[in-house]
């Protein structure tokens, strides 16, 4: 899975906004063990404050990456979250999902996962055989038709 985070920018507050990213940048290439941080911005207009932070890998925690806090450290968390509060509308989070029954990968692509996007096709399970009734001669008959003792 993906995830893509959409950040809207409060009016004025976009040379803010895009120090704290410079600074997390920049720690974050210092860590170990971090994924690059690539931001795109939305360009429709002359100040635009629309940022996308693309593709990050979701559960994180799950291949011990490091957090944000471990990055930059307590002060440097600190001031991220002031800039946050001070700086940030709003944001969007969305998650991607990719299937390799729908999807058309270029070969490069299919190639370097091909487990993935090239599945072997599982056999269905063979069919299993009724169980034996208690005997063979043995009648089903409804209950009301059994002899009374």
């Amino acid at each position: 899975m993906l995830r893509t985070t959409a950040v809207h920018v409060r009016p004025g507050h976009i040379a803010d906004f895009e120090a704290l990213l410079k600074e997390s940048k920049e720690a974050g290439e210092k860590a170990a063990n971090t994924q690059p941080l690539f931001v795109s911005r939305r360009l429709r207009e002359a100040k635009a404050r629309h940022f996308t932070l693309p593709p990050c890998a979701v559960l994180s925690e799950a291949r011990q990456e490091p957090t944000i806090r471990d990055i930059l450290g307590e002060e440097g968390y600190k001031k991220f979250l002031q800039v946050n509060a001070e700086s940030v509308e709003q944001t969007e989070s969305t998650l991607f999902r990719f299937s390799p029954e729908l999807s058309n990968p270029p070969e490069e692509v299919a190639t370097v996962a091909a487990d993935f996007w090239h599945p072997k096709a599982m056999m269905a399970a063979a069919p299993s055989k009724p169980k034996a009734t208690a005997g063979k001669d043995a009648e089903l008959k409804p209950a009301s038709a059994k002899p009374k003792e």
